[in-house]
């Protein structure tokens, strides 16, 4: 009973936090440039600034999706708004993805908000994952919203304004069996995120870092049809799935409020309080409820690592069980 009470208690002072604050951010008639915006998280993010009056530059690697995207984005538009995409892999290098910023430039004047989506994952044991995955996925994930954000952020500095936004994952917050490769890659951009958020505020640039859970996207589908190890998926349902849209929605509200934390759902709240460490409140009430709550969900935290412990450990030895009927 007590547990049912806390975690009502929780969710009535988030949704507190989230009705009293006031959006900071605008959209209408500004060049948004959104990486990974062809499908998934991307696109709905896109399909939603398109609905609230921005121009959007894609940036993707397959010019069919592009194509689609644009056409899906250009139904959500009024006529005097303006959508254009560009070919191009965000992990290739900084120069090709500097040209290709550039560009979307050309056409649609200087980029106020970037919201770097672009990523992939790769689920399995650490000594199971290619090395090249380990490369692979720090490349795009990482260095490839490094690359897109270092093609912007001299004219944000210059012009005194601009938003930048990292996508990162529930995984880029707490470790997870399978996700060794994965989760580095994404605990990397909350360090980024960090620091660049300290360096270019005094110039009214903000920075915004996303959390999202699992979510049913064509990423997922194609980690998924890779195969999962079965730790990862029993530890995974814990959050549960979400949609594109939901997630969408969630991440938008986060880049509207100013906030630098984006948290997805009431896990990914909770999550969020766990592990804001030493970074910057979105308010001052925010930094309130974070002591209040922090040793309350420290116990929980302590729970649900015992419980994933556990699923691993069974989980090993039923593998040892089927090893020695094989034997």
């Amino acid at each position: 009973m007590l547990a049912i009470w806390i975690t009502a208690g929780i969710g009535v002072l988030i949704g507190f936090i989230s009705f009293t604050r006031k959006s900071k951010v605008e959209f209408k008639n500004r060049h948004v440039l959104v990486t990974g915006g062809s499908e998934g998280i991307g696109l709905s993010v896109a399909i939603r600034l398109a609905k609230k009056g921005a121009n959007i530059s894609l940036l993707s690697r397959t010019d069919a999706k592009l194509k689609a995207a644009a056409a899906t984005l250009r139904a959500n538009m009024e006529e005097s708004q303006r959508v254009t995409t560009v070919a191009c892999d965000i992990s290739a290098s900084y120069q090709k993805v500097k040209d290709a910023i550039d560009q979307a430039c050309s056409e649609l004047g200087p980029v106020d908000a970037l919201i770097n989506c672009a990523g992939t994952s790769v689920a399995s044991a650490f000594e199971n994952t290619a090395v090249e995955d380990f490369e692979r996925l720090m490349r795009l994930n990482y260095h490839g919203s490094v690359f897109a954000t270092r093609a912007v952020i001299d004219g944000m500095k210059s012009r005194r304004s601009g938003t930048i936004v990292f996508t990162s994952s529930q995984a880029g917050q707490i470790g997870l069996y399978g996700y060794t490769a994965y989760s580095a890659s994404k605990f990397a951009l909350r360090g980024l995120a960090e620091c660049l958020r300290m360096e270019v505020k005094p110039y009214g640039v903000n920075v915004s870092i996303a959390f999202p859970p699992d979510t049913d996207t064509p990423g997922y589908k194609e980690e998924i049809e890779r195969g999962v190890p079965e730790e990862t998926v029993i530890i995974s349902k814990s959050s549960g799935l979400y949609t594109s849209d939901f997630v969408a929605d969630n991440i938008l509200k986060g880049i509207t409020n100013g906030d630098f934390f984006i948290p997805v759902g009431f896990e990914g709240n909770v999550l969020t309080i766990i592990t804001a460490g030493m970074a910057p409140a979105a308010s001052v009430i925010d930094g309130i409820i974070q002591i209040i709550l922090l040793p309350i969900l420290r116990i929980s935290a302590f729970f649900y690592q015992f419980q994933f412990g556990r699923i691993v450990s069974q989980c090993m030895k039923k593998k040892n069980l089927g090893q020695n009927k094989r034997d």
